[in-house]
């Protein structure tokens, strides 16, 4: 059980109940849009969300934005139902895109599996064992720098993203476009330098477009936290 802020996007969920000082305003309009116990509903990907990808044996964490760019078959990989799999047969994007792509094993002709449309906070991190940043750090670029971020862990390669709390490695590949290297260099991200995942931030509360049979209702942020449901 879990609240609908944190459930996986783009696959069936059950209700299967309500905070106790949800307000008599939001159940009414929940029974409006027909969300209730045993209601089965789904959270569009499309209106906010994280791409989990297989990628070679491989998981990578997309930010929604980046995984747009990327056409599997006919289709945007942001139009596949999770579980999918495909080969890319397009990367939209000049050149600094297919670089970023292309350091995380992604071409055209790789194939890939969509595993799931997660929502992550962002973490605070600790490199070489004294300065601290936030993982997002929404000020250096203008999409999630964490896809950037490559670390070895016992001897595997992972995404910054991907470590939990507690895990340790080094930095081993920094996927930096043009300009922004000098950046990540003044917080210390650069290769080489151990890094060790102190805390996860809670994800951000945002809207959610929620499916329930052919109709879409938009939840505001505060009401996605009081809501209960299980994945199936």
């Amino acid at each position: 059980m879990k609240s609908l802020k944190y459930a996986e996007r783009g696959r069936p969920l059950k209700v299967i109940g309500n905070k106790d000082n949800i307000c008599n305003f939001s159940i009414k309009m929940l029974t409006k849009f027909g969300i209730k116990e045993k209601s089965v509903i789904e959270i569009d990907p499309a209106f906010v969300s994280q791409v989990l990808l297989n990628v070679n044996g491989q998981d990578i964490l997309l930010g929604y934005e980046s995984a747009r760019m990327i056409i599997v078959g006919n289709k945007r990989l942001t139009d596949l139902k999770r579980d999918s799999t495909g080969k890319i047969t397009d990367i939209e994007g000049g050149f600094e895109t297919h670089k970023k792509f292309a350091g995380l094993n992604m071409y055209v002709s790789t194939d890939i599996t969509l595993k799931a449309y997660p929502w992550y906070g962002s973490q605070y991190i600790r490199l070489q064992g004294a300065k601290i940043v936030k993982e997002d750090m929404k000020e250096l670029l203008s999409i999630p720098p964490a896809e950037y971020i490559m670390v070895d862990v016992d001897g595997a390669e992972k995404q910054i993203s991907l470590m939990e709390t507690g895990e340790q490695g080094k930095i081993t590949k920094v996927i930096a476009p043009h300009g922004k290297r000098d950046k990540f260099d003044r917080e210390w991200i650069k290769e080489g330098n151990k890094v060790e995942i102190m805390h996860r931030l809670d994800p951000e509360s945002v809207p959610l477009m929620v499916k329930i049979g052919d109709k879409s209702h938009v939840l505001g942020a505060g009401l996605t936290d009081k809501i209960f449901v299980e994945e199936i």
